[in-house]
């Protein structure tokens, strides 16, 4: 199905349907409608990398994806600027309308998704200092950024910024932060801790050796992420 025009952008609908079943019932972010579309990313994000084909599904629809992101965003803005988003995001229910809008909302976000890994695969497919330092240090940076987050916020917000200094302030000090500290806590450590995270960009797993991603000039967008 992902090889036909536009296929790939069907496996939006499991997440559609979380969303228009659960979102009513458990409204809170980080709830159980959350909760369960993340664990529908997270097996995409496996089956998608676990086979070549989707990678040149991505190739061939990423500008589709572009273009139908865009219009699913101006759609957004358009029933924000109506005033409709408000109770729909809010106090979601069961109405056509939310429905509908929990459709677009999941619709959006898997095009989106696929626009990111089309530009991932067509710009950023090569190696460099930068990229190799990033590959290892993005799962530690993504542990750590929460607390740093929580610290900074607790000693900016009592400045009573107005919100968008406020979120600059945060924003800053909490990626330098979190940059410091896995700099230090693991990027810089020779020990199993930096192992057991650089495992993620280059590793033997059992009779699988995981390296990183090169420009290749072959069809498959993932054929030389995993070497037997």
């Amino acid at each position: 199905m992902c090889e036909r025009p536009g296929g790939l952008l069907v496996l939006f609908l499991p997440i559609a349907l979380i969303q228009m079943a659960l979102h009513a019932l458990f409204p809170g972010y980080q709830n159980w409608s959350d909760v369960c579309c993340w664990l529908m990313f997270y097996l995409y994000g496996y089956i998608i990398f676990s086979n070549p084909r989707f990678g040149e599904a991505i190739k061939r629809q990423g500008k589709l994806a572009l273009w139908l992101g865009i219009s699913g965003f101006l759609a957004v803005v358009a029933l924000w600027g109506a005033g409709l988003l408000g109770p729909w995001t809010s106090t979601p229910d069961y109405s056509v309308g939310c429905l509908l809008f929990q459709a677009l909302a999941s619709w959006n976000t898997w095009c989106w998704l696929i626009v990111i890994l089309y530009v991932g695969n067509k710009y950023f497919n090569f190696e460099n200092g930068l990229l190799n330092y990033g590959g290892v240090a993005s799962f530690p940076f993504y542990l750590l950024h929460f607390p740093v987050v929580v610290v900074a916020a607790y000693f900016i917000m009592p400045w009573h910024l107005n919100i968008i200094a406020a979120f600059v302030c945060i924003s800053v000090l909490a990626f330098l932060g979190t940059l410091t500290l896995t700099d230090l806590l693991f990027m810089r450590s020779k020990g199993s801790s930096r192992g057991a995270f650089a495992s993620a960009h280059s590793c033997i797993d059992g009779d699988v050796e995981l390296v990183p991603v090169r420009k290749q000039e072959g069809p498959g967008l993932y054929q030389d992420t995993l070497r037997m």
